[in-house]
């Protein structure tokens, strides 16, 4: 029983741990699936179709109901001529009608032609690609924010494991040459060199921690975890690098290929049909209507009983034509059309835009291949440095203020090539995003 309830709470630490671990993959779909502005979008989506919906019912039938009770507690009272009555020169007060009055009316409309109206329809479909463009935005934004935040944690876990390696070896040296110094061999010098230096390091080490702690937490923000949920990122830096650094061919760039180019083409589109609305409001409307009541009027409040009700009905057809409005349509319809050509000038303006942000792009990314190259030969070169100082230390040819300046330059060379690293993979996932890689 014992063995059982040890492979059940493996299993569950287990399974809590996978859900809490997180490749770049595995981020971004989280993300797409958790953050709350892509699911604010798709509710947009959702909405906009309801308003597609309404926008069609207008061309559905309309039936309405109304009942209405009137009480006469006076009744009104007309004058008539003397004469009816004998009496003439003279006119007569006579009340009509009686005081409980009852009506039931149903009445039903149907639009059988309005240009405006088909125009509408025809845009419904345009408006629900639009929000399909709109969603796919808001999912390449999260792709890009996700991987930007990921890339600072992991560097920045990275740069914490890489300058938390020299402590201990910098501590090691320390306590040797304190016996050193304990046994005359070494000067008090050197012992409070490398104490500041093992100072200055931890006190590098703490703020990357910080980094790492707060680059988390904007990752969990960015996916929608909560803050105090740990989580842990399992990708693996060289596999980002290698990743990163492609064959770069930039020959089938387009900027249609930018989800940016699709929206803005299609909102000069829906433009089209608010322009062809404006102006479909010249055309004449037809309508069909039909009505049928029963009313009746009683002495008493007894409608239920088995006395007589009278009733109406009728039908018909209206055409309604916009003969001069004050020319209030045509300055509509005027507007529309320069808001066209304001589309047609986003859109360009866009294309050029894009070609700028690509190429910028493309410069950055080579300049960061390039200064991780520079970077990696700093590095290997600083560690070279570093541990041959630290070898004529020990043999006694050389000296506490070396070995403080070689750790500080390798610190300072690790850090950098963190730095470059980042800069690369930043400069890859700003590059993508700029070519429409992030559409999928």
């Amino acid at each position: 029983m014992k063995k059982l309830v040890t492979i059940l709470f493996v299993s569950i630490s287990c399974s809590l741990w996978a859900q809490n671990a997180f490749n770049m993959k595995e981020a971004v779909d989280y993300a797409l699936e958790n953050n709350l502005n892509v699911k604010n979008q798709k509710l947009e989506y959702l909405v906009a179709k309801k308003q597609n919906l309404e926008v069609l019912s207008i061309g559905f039938p309309k039936i309405n109901a109304n009942a209405d009770y009137t009480n006469f507690f006076e009744l009104p009272v007309s004058l008539l001529p003397g004469e009816i009555f004998g009496a003439p020169g003279r006119f007569i007060p006579v009340k009509f009608g009686l005081p409980h009055n009852f009506k039931l009316n149903f009445e039903a409309s149907q639009m059988i032609f309005d240009g405006r109206y088909f125009v509408g329809v025809k845009a419904t479909k345009d408006v629900l690609k639009l929000m399909d463009y709109q969603i796919t935005k808001i999912e390449v934004d999260t792709r890009k924010s996700v991987s930007n935040a990921y890339v600072a944690a992991l560097v920045a876990q990275e740069s914490y494991r890489l300058v938390k390696s020299n402590e201990s070896t910098l501590e090691r040296l320390l306590f040797e040459t304190r016996e050193l110094y304990k046994s005359g061999f070494a000067e008090e010098l050197d012992v409070n060199r490398l104490e500041l230096a093992l100072a200055n390091l931890q006190t590098t080490i703490k703020d990357i921690e910080n980094k790492v702690k707060n680059s988390k937490e904007a990752l969990k923000y960015q996916m929608n975890i909560p803050v105090q949920q740990e989580i842990t990122l399992t990708e693996n830096l060289d596999s980002l690098i290698n990743g990163a650094t492609p064959i770069l061919d930039n020959t089938g760039f387009n900027p249609q290929n930018r989800i940016e180019y699709s929206m803005l083409n299609m909102q000069k589109t829906l433009l089209g049909y608010d322009t062809k609305q404006k102006h479909a409001g010249y055309y004449p409307g037809v309508y069909a209507f039909a009505s049928y009541s029963v009313n009746a009027q009683r002495s008493k409040f007894n409608f239920f009983n088995n006395e007589q009700w009278f009733r109406q009905g009728l039908w018909g057809v209206t055409m309604k034509v916009s003969i001069f409005d004050g020319l209030t349509r045509y300055a509509s319809v005027q507007q529309a059309k320069i808001k066209e050509l304001e589309a047609n000038n986003t859109l360009e303006n866009f294309n050029n835009g894009v070609r700028l942000e690509n190429s910028v792009a493309e410069n950055n990314y080579k300049s960061a291949l390039q200064a991780l190259e520079d970077q990696k030969k700093n590095l290997a070169l600083a560690k070279k440095i570093n541990n041959k100082t630290k070898v004529m230390f020990k043999e006694g040819v050389g000296n506490s203020f070396a070995i403080s300046q070689s750790d500080a330059d390798m610190v300072t060379a690790q850090l950098n090539y963190i730095q470059a690293v980042y800069n690369l993979l930043t400069s890859k996932i700003a590059l993508d995003a700029a070519q429409g890689k992030l559409n999928n």
